[in-house]
């Protein structure tokens, strides 16, 4: 999912770094232009995988007037497919 995202914003000329949730922390985002965050998830609510809670929560905290940000997840293939279908 990521290397999708970071490949389309390449051909329109950004530059992308790919950070992993456990070593990127949330004042990073003070960092850069445009932030995304992409993960899996689970469950049948789209939970957030254990890894990145603390990480979600940190950022909460973080002032971010004025960035540009998004937030994605993957979702389930049983979701997708029924998607699909309509």
């Amino acid at each position: 999912m990521q290397i999708f995202l970071a490949e389309s914003l390449e051909e329109q000329g950004v530059e992308v770094d790919i950070k992993e949730c456990t070593s990127a922390t949330a004042d990073e985002f003070h960092d850069y232009d445009i932030c995304v965050v992409a993960t899996y998830t689970y469950g049948t609510d789209g939970d957030l995988p254990d890894e990145i809670v603390d990480f979600y929560e940190e950022l909460e905290e973080e002032d971010l007037s004025g960035k540009i940000y998004g937030a994605l997840g993957s979702g389930i293939l049983s979701m997708i497919n029924s998607v699909n279908q309509y």
